[in-house]
C-alpha cells in the first residue's frame, strides 16, 4: 500500500521478466516524475487487478498512474483497458508488442493516456510516457473542474431566474388589479384611489428589489461586481437605516432599536453596499419578528480576548481596526436543520411561504466577503436569531479584475 510519502504505480503485465524489469525502471524514476518515491503494485491480470482493488479499496483511489499490457491473458484488449479505468481515477499508459496505429488511435479514444510500443526502453520512452501522461492526466481534471464549476454556476443563474421570474407574478398581479380599478370607467372615481397608488408604488418598489437583487447575484457569481470604498461615518450610516425602515417597523408593530456604542471610527468601505448589508438584515429581521417584537441594530468597536501573560484571567482587547455589527430579533428563530442552508440562494424556511426567500441573505453574504470579513449567524428556535460581522477599518476589498473595472455597478 501507499502512503502520503509514496506514489503507486499499478503495473498490469503477464510477463514476469517484463514485469521486473519495468518495476526496476519505475522505481527509478520516482522523485524525478513524482516528486516522491516510487511503490509498484505488480498484478499479472485485468482480473487480478480488480480483485486487488476489491480487496484494498485505497488502492483504487491511490495510484498515480496505472500502466496496461493490452494482451495480458484475460484483457481482451480494449475492453481491459476500459474495465481499469472504470476502477482505477488514474491516468493509463497503454503497451503492446503491436505497431498498429489504428490500435494506438482506438486506445487514446478509449481513454488511455498514452500508447507504448513494446519492449519500452528505460530512459527514453518509458521516463517522457510517465511525465507526460501524469501531465496530460491533470490538466484534464483541471477542465473538468472548471467545465463542472461553469455548470453548476449555469444551473444556480437559471434557478434564480426561475425564482425571480416565479417571485414577480405576485406583484404583477397586484399592479394589473389596481390599474383595472383606476381604469374602470363605468365606475366613478374609487375613492380608494390614493390607497391603491400606495399600493401600485409597494408593487413596483417590490419589483424593483427583486430585479436588483437578480443583478447582484449575477455579479457575485461572475466576479464581476464593482465596490466604491470611500471612508464612510458610521453614525451616519446607522441613522440612515433607522430614517428608512422606521415606517417599516412601525406598520409591522415591531420596536427597532439603533445602537451606537460609543464613537466609532470611520470605515473604510462602500456605503451603499454595506447600507445594502444592513438594510437587508434589518428588513427580514422586521419581516419574521411578530408584534410587539423588537429588532435591534448595533455597532461597537470590535473586541477580542486575550490571555493574561501572569495570571489565568481573559480580557477582552478593544480592536483599534475593526467595527462590529449586529442585527438581532426576537422573532421565531431558525431550525437548526435549517441554518446550514440559510445563505443558499433560494432558501424558504419552512411553514412562511415566500417570506423566507434566500437571496437577500445570500447576497448579503456575499457583499460582506466582498469587504474581506464573514457573516455570521446564531439562531435559537423560540428565542430569535442574530447576525454579525466585523468590518476592519481598512476592509480588504475584493475588488474586480482590471479589465473587468469599466463595467458599471450591478444595480
Amino acid at each position: 500500500m501507499s502512503s502520503g510519502r509514496d506514489a503507486t504505480v499499478l503495473l498490469v503485465e503477464n510477463d514476469l521478466d517484463s514485469a521486473a524489469n519495468m518495476s526496476r525502471q519505475l522505481e527509478q524514476l520516482g522523485r524525478s516524475v513524482f516528486g516522491k518515491p516510487v511503490i509498484v503494485h505488480h498484478c499479472r491480470t485485468v482480473n487480478e487487478a480488480a480483485t486487488l482493488a476489491a480487496l484494498a479499496p485505497a488502492l483504487a483511489l491511490a495510484p498515480a498512474l496505472v500502466l496496461l499490457d493490452l494482451h495480458a491473458a484475460d484483457s481482451d484488449g480494449l475492453q481491459g483497458l476500459m474495465r481499469l479505468r472504470s476502477i482505477f481515477g488514474a491516468p493509463i499508459i497503454v503497451m503492446s508488442r503491436t505497431t498498429d496505429p489504428q490500435l494506438a488511435a482506438r486506445a487514446i479514444r478509449a481513454g488511455a493516456q498514452d500508447f507504448l510500443t513494446k519492449p519500452v526502453s528505460v530512459d527514453a520512452d518509458m521516463g517522457r510516457a510517465v511525465a507526460m501522461a501524469v501531465e496530460r492526466d491533470r490538466i484534464d481534471r483541471e477542465q473538468q473542474a472548471r467545465l463542472h464549476d461553469a455548470q453548476r454556476s449555469a444551473e444556480a443563474r437559471e434557478h434564480a431566474v426561475r425564482v425571480v421570474s416565479h417571485d414577480l407574478q405576485n406583484p404583477l398581479n397586484t399592479l394589473r388589479l389596481c390599474t383595472s380599478a383606476l381604469r374602470d370607467r363605468s365606475q366613478p372615481a374609487p375613492a380608494q384611489a390614493p390607497d391603491l397608488i400606495d399600493v401600485i408604488e409597494q408593487s413596483v418598489e417590490w419589483m424593483r428589489q427583486l430585479t436588483t437583487d437578480l443583478l447582484d447575484r449575477t455579479s457575485l457569481d461572475a466576479g464581476m461586481l464593482v465596490l466604491r470604498p470611500e471612508w464612510t461615518n458610521i453614525e451616519a450610516l446607522l441613522l440612515h437605516i433607522d430614517t428608512i425602515l422606521a415606517a417599516s417597523a412601525h406598520e409591522h408593530g415591531v420596536s427597532l432599536v439603533i445602537e451606537c456604542a460609543g464613537a466609532l471610527p470611520p470605515l473604510e468601505v462602500d456605503p451603499r453596499r454595506l447600507r445594502q448589508v444592513l438594510s437587508n438584515l434589518v428588513g427580514n429581521a422586521i419581516a419574521f419578528t411578530p408584534r410587539g417584537g423588537q429588532v435591534v441594530l448595533s455597532a461597537a468597536l470590535a473586541v477580542r480576548a486575550t490571555q493574561a501573560s501572569n495570571r489565568d484571567s481573559v480580557h477582552e482587547t478593544v480592536s483599534r481596526h475593526g467595527v462590529r455589527f449586529t442585527v438581532t430579533d426576537t422573532g421565531p428563530g431558525i431550525p437548526v436543520a435549517e441554518l446550514a442552508r440559510l445563505f443558499d440562494w433560494s432558501w424558504r424556511l419552512p411553514r412562511r411561504g415566500n417570506a423566507g426567500w434566500g437571496m437577500g441573505l445570500a447576497i448579503a453574504k456575499g457583499l460582506v466577503e466582498a469587504h474581506g470579513s464573514a457573516l455570521h449567524v446564531s439562531s435559537v428556535e423560540g428565542a430569535g436569531t442574530t447576525f454579525s460581522f466585523v468590518l476592519p477599518r481598512r476592509s480588504r476589498l475584493i475588488m474586480p479584475r482590471p479589465a473587468l473595472s469599466h463595467m458599471q455597478e450591478s444595480s
